[in-house]
């Protein structure tokens, strides 16, 4: 496993549960990194010979038999006769005719050729390359011992599963593409290939919409027929000379000063400066005085000396851009980059450059470019990408749980709620918090915290709709859930009342939220609207509390403080919630936002955010204490098997919760705008996980089986449960984002707007 970017291969290693065989590649004598500490064996090679280790570990792995049989396939007489310089020749194919159906297929013939099932031209590499490769031939390359690269390949050709992962370091050589294709070879020589429990498989692209336009539809003649189209690229790159590579940069100069296949015009450069990375700068130093050269780096590097033109990109700290992150996670990931400072200088985004420039050309290109308009725009149809994200997980799980139910889901008879019930929890409580918190300016008169009211109640209204559809996508039936509980009538049951709770909380928030839309936001009727919220708040999650408090024969859960614990953390989660969405609304911009709501977030609002994650801190330190010395046999088994023996929970409650609490202790930090993001983005993490763990803690231990029995009830949610957890977030997200649209979620009462108007004039 040659060592590119240690940190992303010792996470591979620990997510697969690989037997890690660091192949560490030193620079300057010997080296060391993270992938040597989670090595089993690490070893020290020449640099650039990695493809001759790789050579050697194929022959050693096909010589000693070693491959896998079901992936690459055998011989027809299934002998091994991969011998050191022995040719080998391909199995024949025979027509063979069912005598019932007439049907002809073709099958390897008698004899000792080898029969390739998965693989192709393995019989050619190995009668060109591999017969010779012994580890022998390898050690003079690579100065590696023989009886070490014999080693490693017998490790590799016996762990299962076992990857090969090359990075930048073992391509960045001369020959460099062959010796990443001779190491990734490996992965089909052992069957870890699109394999169960460890294997490499295909990186899927991120979801980005459509561009605002479709550039085919303003293609002219020239464009779609003109001799360019049989104009090699300048550096030869995807041509006989350079067959298997996208782009060749360094190859630019040399062949604009040799004239082949051609003399540059011109050239633009963006991130890169050739005349200091360039391997020969020189050369470089030549080709560029007879070009007309745009450079478009914000600093003034070596290649700009050399500039004609110098057009100054944006610095990443002042430019929005959308930022896929590297493909190693296993799935596809973006993010967007929103600028943290106003431009300092006269620059402009690269982008919004050629767009500028587009525009200004005549014909159908200066129309396309108009109808691109600029960079945020582009940035915004990507995003719509996303949307179909949400509706692919809503579509997934309608389909898995029409098709077979419940059985979609890893819950069973013993572990009947899952992470669907957790997620649901999460945004109930959630929206309970946000309630809570609208009610400090509605209900008790703190005005202050008037710039936080209409969206703290438009938030506490679409997460409890997004957490409903959860839960009902959870039942198996989509509308059950909107008849069964009040046709029913079971009064004796709590989770009939939570039901009634939650939809007046609905019915009051939609009101609430009609009267600050009419710009009533003290008279008479919304004051006793917001009470009689603030009451179906404190109802409704108190009543979620108990359906938990009251299971005596699950002892994790049966708590009478179970109100105020629920109570507590929906505030703390209301708070999180607040808090980014808000930052979110202005761009992660606190200059941009009212002087009012800037106020509040260099002011109460950390403050507040500090108390209640204080006192979370409190409530699960003191359950986690009890849990761990009480003589209940079952709590302590939650606590001591479960809970702190999963590395997940562990990390969720320092990171997302006590390390958020520690940061909000320091006046300096707490109202610091990027901490108070990140915090926010950390307690929303750590308050999902705190759920999750909460919900399948207390079905752990097996019911009415006693604690006698070694073991806990495994579980691991479902693609099907993540599905239902993403949709609830995908529609909360579109929710927010079309209430931002259309509703002014920042507004505020008059006179506060007023006294913004005149400080603002002052």
């Amino acid at each position: 496993m040659p060592a590119g970017k240690p940190e992303l291969i010792v996470r591979a290693v620990d997510a697969f549960g690989c037997k890690a065989v660091g192949l560490l590649i030193p620079l300057d004598g010997q080296s060391a990194n993270p992938t040597m500490a989670a090595s089993d064996r690490a070893v020290y090679i020449k640099p650039a010979t990695d493809g001759a280790m790789a050579l050697a570990i194929a022959h050693v792995i096909l010589t000693e038999g070693l491959w896998d049989r079901e992936f690459v396939g055998d011989f027809a007489d299934g002998r091994n006769h991969f011998a050191t310089g022995e040719t080998i020749s391909a199995a024949a194919q025979v027509a063979v005719t069912d005598p019932e159906t007439g049907e002809v297929t073709t099958q390897p013939a008698e004899g000792s050729g080898f029969v390739e099932l998965w693989t192709h031209g393995l019989v050619d590499w190995w009668n060109e390359e591999l017969k010779d490769r012994t580890p022998e031939w390898a050690e003079e390359i690579t100065e590696v011992p023989a009886s070490t690269i014999r080693a490693v390949a017998r490790e590799f050709g016996t762990t299962r599963p076992a990857m090969a992962i090359m990075e930048r370091g073992p391509t960045s050589h001369t020959n460099g593409t062959y010796a990443g294709m001779a190491i990734h070879a490996l992965n089909a020589l052992v069957g870890s290939l699109f394999a169960e429990k460890g294997g490499l498989f295909y990186q899927m692209g991120v979801p980005y919409g459509d561009l605002p336009v479709n550039a085919d539809d303003y293609l002219d003649d020239w464009a779609e027929n003109g001799e360019w189209k049989d104009q090699p690229r300048i550096d030869m790159a995807g041509t006989e000379r350079w067959p298997m590579t996208s782009h060749m940069m360094q190859e630019a100069g040399p062949n604009h000063l040799a004239g082949d296949p051609y003399k540059l015009d011109t050239a633009m450069f963006y991130y890169t400066n050739p005349i200091w990375s360039a391997p020969n700068p020189r050369v470089w130093e030549e080709a560029l005085k007879d070009v007309f050269i745009i450079d478009t780096s914000p600093f003034p590097g070596e290649t700009a000396m050399y500039a004609d033109i110098i057009l100054p990109d944006h610095t990443y700290l002042e430019r929005w851009q959308d930022s896929p992150t590297y493909p190693f996670e296993g799935w596809p990931m973006t993010a967007l980059r929103v600028p943290a400072v106003d431009p300092i200088h006269d620059t402009m985004h690269f982008g919004d450059v050629l767009i500028e420039i587009g525009k200004r050309i005549d014909g159908p290109m200066g129309e396309y470019y108009r109808e691109i308009d600029n960079v945020e725009n582009v940035l915004r149809h990507r995003a719509r990408g996303f949307e179909d994200v949400a509706i692919a997980a809503f579509a997934y799980a309608m389909m898995d749980l029409m098709a077979v139910g419940h059985r979609s889901f890893n819950t069973s008879s013993q572990m009947p709620w899952g992470q669907p019930i957790a997620t649901y929890l999460y945004f109930a409580l959630a929206s309970s918090g946000l309630g809570m918190i609208a009610a400090l300016p509605l209900v008790f008169g703190f005005k202050r915290f008037y710039p936080l009211a209409k969206r703290s109640v438009y938030l506490a209204f679409i997460i409890l709709i997004s957490g409903m559809a959860v839960l009902a996508m959870e039942l198996g039936h989509v509308f059950r859930m909107l008849w069964v509980i009040p046709l029913n009538m079971q009064i004796q049951s709590a989770m009939f009342w939570m039901g009634v709770f939650y939809v007046a909380d609905l019915a009051f928030l939609m009101w609430k939220f009609q009267k600050m839309e009419g710009r009533e936001w003290d008279s008479k009727t919304s004051r006793q609207i917001g009470i009689a919220s603030f009451l179906a708040v404190l109802l409704a999650s108190g009543n979620l509390a108990l359906i938990f408090g009251m299971m005596s024969m699950r002892p994790f859960w049966f708590d009478g403080l179970m109100p105020i614990y629920f109570f507590l953390t929906a505030v703390t989660s209301g708070l999180a919630a607040v808090v980014f969405f808000t930052y979110l609304a202005y761009g992660f911009n606190r200059a941009a936002m009212p002087p009012a709501m800037r106020a509040m977030f260099a002011g109460p609002l950390p403050r507040l955010f500090a108390a209640v994650l204080g006192g979370t801190v409190l409530f699960i330190a003191v359950r986690a204490i009890t849990g761990l010395y009480t003589n209940n046999p079952e709590i302590h088994l939650v606590w001591r098997d479960f809970l702190f023996a999963s590395p997940v929970y562990q990390a969720s409650l320092w990171l997302g919760i006590v390390a958020p609490f520690v940061i909000m202790l320091f006046a300096g930090l707490r109202t610091n705008p990027a901490v108070q993001v990140l915090v926010s983005m950390a307690v929303f993490a750590g308050l999902f996980a705190e759920r999750y763990f909460f919900v399948v803690g207390g079905q752990v231990v097996p019911l009415f089986r006693g604690t006698w029995e070694w073991g806990l009830i495994e579980y691991t949610p479902s693609l099907t449960e993540w599905a239902l957890t993403i949709m609830g977030s995908a529609m909360l997200f579109a929710l927010y984002a079309a209430g931002e649209r259309f509703l002014n979620l920042s507004a505020m009462p008059s006179e506060l707007e007023a006294a913004q108007g005149v400080e603002a004039t002052v």
